[in-house]
């Protein structure tokens, strides 16, 4: 039996695929500079899929063997002065030049996380369970939400949505975000694929 690191799930590796998800064990990551599914991380954190990336970080569906549970980690991953050797943890930056902002930027990281992390219980905040610097970068472990964005559910009803929910959606954003810049955190990346 082995897990699968794509769901999560528990089965019988002689089926050669996860019969959950369909996902194959071995299987690449979807850009050859993130993490390979399996890696783990602190002796504790096994790597998953890719969930997402952007500019500043990549995010991972990971299994947590002491709180035995699914969650999500965010790797400090700035693009275009940042890269990886595919299949190495070490996170490189391109250029000496660019090391003072992308130090400047993984501090940043992780004092987002630890003041992040003081907002624990706020219904529309993620909780942050870890935070933590390795392989020349940060990661914050989170918990894993599974479901679909915004963006996508207003896609699925065919483009818009109804005033109610839009309303109800953005007065919950609106309540994290004063909670957070009153601690002097700016999201910089609102947008329904992030809610």
């Amino acid at each position: 039996m082995i897990r699968c690191l794509n769901c999560m799930n528990i089965f019988d590796e002689a089926f050669g695929v996860c019969p959950h998800c369909g996902f194959i064990p071995g299987s690449p990551p979807k850009e050859a500079y993130h993490l390979f599914p399996g890696t783990v991380l602190r002796n504790r954190y096994i790597v998953g899929t890719t969930v997402g990336f952007g500019g500043f970080g990549i995010t991972y569906r990971a299994w947590d063997r002491t709180l035995d549970k699914m969650v999500a980690i965010k790797e400090y991953f700035p693009g275009g002065i940042a890269n990886r050797i595919p299949g190495k943890k070490e996170v490189l930056v391109y250029s000496p030049k660019n090391m003072k902002e992308y130090q400047r930027g993984k501090e940043k990281f992780l004092n987002e996380a630890r003041t992040v992390a003081k907002f624990n219980n706020h219904p529309n905040i993620l909780d942050v369970y870890d935070f933590f610097e390795d392989n020349n970068t940060a990661y914050m472990i989170m918990d894993f939400l599974d479901g679909m964005s915004y963006k996508d559910y207003i896609r699925k009803k065919g483009g818009t949505d109804d005033v109610g929910t839009a309303v109800n959606v953005t007065l919950c954003v609106l309540d994290a975000l004063k909670t957070v810049h009153k601690a002097g955190i700016l999201h910089r990346d609102i947008n329904p694929s992030n809610i």
